[in-house]
Parts: C-alpha cells; structure tokens; sequence
C-alpha cells in the first residue's frame, strides 16, 4: 500500500512540475523572443531556458533562408501585354522581434509585398524587355521589395523571375501592334 501511495505522490508531483516549470530549447539556427506577462522582455539566442510557462511564454523563429513560391503570377506590360509568370523570392528574417510586432504574419505580408514588387516592375517594362531581361527584372523587383522587407525584419536574398508565358490571343498575334499573327510570320 505503501508503494502505491509513493508512485501516485510521485506522478502528482511530476504532473504539478511540469505546469509550474517549462523548459524551452533554442537551436543555433533559431531566436526566441520572450515575453512574460504579455510584456515583450527580448530575444534569446541559441541556448536552454528554463521558466515559469503560467507567466511566461517563448516564441521561436527559424533564421534559416526561406522561400515564397508565386505561381501563374499575371499583369500586363507597360505596352499592353499580358504576361504570366512564377516568381521565387528567397528571403531570411534578420530582427525576429519586428516580424513579430510588425504584422500578424510576417509571411503573408512578405508574400503581398512580393506581388506589388512585381506588378510595379513588370507594368512598367515593355514587353520586349520580358524576354532577354529577366534577371534584370528579378533584380529590380528585389530591390524594390527590400525596403518593404527590411521594415518586417527581413532580408532578400534573391528574386527569380521563372516560367514566363505569354497567352496568346487574337489569332495569334504577340502584341496588340503587331501587323501578323505569329503563325505566318513564320516564328
């Protein structure tokens, strides 16, 4: 009987332990922003903390390089033609307490950044710069996402412009100008 009462004392204490103490690992590649009666307290690096759950709470932020994939990506050029693409941006959160303060998803507000990016550059290029300017447009739009980026604690790495279509309507023709369907020009 005795054995009985020490194994069901030690589950309630062990139970009781683990709502009164929580314990939280923070990986080379991560930061925890800590926050402890609602109040943000800072960022904690790589290392193991120990605390009160009831009262405090730890968020955790990978700092590896991420990636935001847009497909079929649609706008029209500054010369009136519609273009489709697919667009890469690869970006690394550098201040995890102003992604977490600046929007309620740094990702989704990135990603809405990323697409207005791409419609600025893209409805102000012409067509024919679509073509052989890829990585010059890609460059452009990164730049113009960065400040934006920057003001969510993140940093862009890359933009790739990829997958590039144009539709082709009104009997064929590539450009609303353009004397010839593309089938006779021999294209």
């Amino acid at each position: 009987m005795t054995n009985l009462a020490i194994v069901i004392a030690v589950i309630f204490i062990v139970s009781w332990l683990s709502r009164v103490i929580g314990h939280v690992v923070v990986l080379d590649y991560e930061q925890a922003i800590k926050y402890r009666r609602g109040r943000c307290e800072g960022v904690a690096g790589a290392g193991s903390y120990w605390f009160n759950p009831v009262v405090t709470r730890y968020v955790k932020f990978d700092l590896r390089p991420g990636t935001d994939t847009l497909y079929q990506e649609q706008t029209v050029t500054s010369d009136g033609v519609m273009t489709v693409f697919a667009i890469d941006a690869i970006y690394q959160v550098v201040d995890p307490l102003a992604a977490m303060q600046t929007s309620a998803s740094y990702q989704d507000t990135f990603r809405a950044e990323l697409q207005n990016a791409f419609r600025r550059v893209i409805a102000a290029a012409p067509s024919a710069a679509l073509i052989g300017g890829r990585e010059e447009l890609a460059g452009q739009i990164a730049r113009a996402l960065e400040p934006r980026a920057n003001g969510l604690g993140l940093k862009v790495i890359a933009v790739y412009l990829k997958d590039a279509r144009f539709p082709i309507r009104d009997k064929g023709r590539l450009h609303p100008d353009d004397p010839q369907p593309r089938e006779l020009r021999g294209d």
